[in-house]
């Protein structure tokens, strides 16, 4: 990305382009792409402008609202910013079915998808879940340089 938005100076463009299609990624990956087009733009004094083809949901619609003007298809699906976890009931199917799965894992939090939580693991899920929200609400705060105020 950086090499592209370097070449960007050698070429005069009118305006910074981007079309985004993707229903997931990285709220951190999405701010650096942010400040390294929003920079660009604003050092060659020319608008950023965003486009969603089929979908920008979750951080990809971070980088959507991020430029100087936005553009969606009618039959685009935008939005979507949250943090939350979910799950469909594997450990009740594993009891029924008599079926034993075991997790192995290098991390020190280790969550075993194949066992009931403990009340440790909800509480850790849970601060997990605070502590993105926290960078949800601090991204979006540089974002808007605090013209708007968002609750989370």
């Amino acid at each position: 990305m950086q090499q592209a938005v370097k070449r960007l100076s050698n070429r005069n463009p009118q305006a910074i382009t981007l079309t985004i299609d993707s229903s997931d990624g990285s709220l951190v990956s999405s701010e650096v792409i942010v400040q390294c087009l929003k920079s660009k733009s604003s050092e060659l004094k020319i608008p950023f402008y965003t486009f969603a083809h089929s979908y920008a949901l979750g951080p990809a619609f971070v980088i959507l609202s991020s430029g100087t003007k936005s553009f969606a298809n009618p039959h685009s699906i935008v939005g979507g910013l949250s943090s939350s976890i979910s799950s469909v009931g594997l450990v009740k199917t594993l009891e029924k079915y008599k079926v034993k799965c075991t997790a192995i894992s290098t991390s020190p939090v280790r969550i075993d998808p194949y066992q009931k939580l403990t009340p440790q693991d909800e509480q850790w899920v849970q601060s997990q879940i605070k502590h993105k929200q926290q960078l949800l609400a601090e991204f979006l705060e540089r974002q808007y340089e605090g013209k708007a105020v968002f609750h989370i």
